[in-house]
């Protein structure tokens, strides 16, 4: 088997070594450890695919933390509340939080903590704005 095809192709590596070796019940122990060694490799995340699930993660924060700001003080300004912005905000959240468990399934869970805590910072920043903003 060609190495640079298992570096290109990992899954496609996967269907054939099945297709060499036939049926399941027929393959030799060696053969049972080779193919879960080989499913092991193919099925991790390589560093590209944690930095583009990074990327996403970040840019769905960065849209979604203005619009946090401007909702949180506009109601502690105005008084006023805005439900569309609200629920909109409340989707954008749903999809930070997939695209945080992607990044944990991705073994990522360290970054996502991380990112975590300075989202936390930011938005507790924000409750003291506002309900700063809300006494005058």
């Amino acid at each position: 088997m060609n190495v640079f095809a298992l570096f290109n192709t990992p899954k496609r590596a996967i269907r054939r070594f099945r297709k060499a070796h036939g049926a399941i019940e027929t393959w030799s122990a060696e053969d049972h450890a080779r193919f879960q060694n080989l499913l092991i490799w193919a099925h991790q995340t390589g560093p590209v695919t944690r930095l583009r699930l990074r990327a996403q993660a970040l840019v769905l924060i960065a849209y979604a933390l203005p619009l946090y700001t401007l909702a949180e003080l506009t109601q502690a300004v105005r008084g006023q509340y805005w439900d569309r912005l609200e629920s909109y905000i409340d989707r954008l959240d749903d999809q930070v939080q997939a695209a945080e468990e992607r990044c944990v399934h991705a073994g990522d869970e360290p970054w996502v903590v991380r990112v975590g805590h300075v989202t936390d910072r930011m938005t507790d920043a924000v409750c003291r704005v506002a309900s700063h903003l809300e006494r005058v």
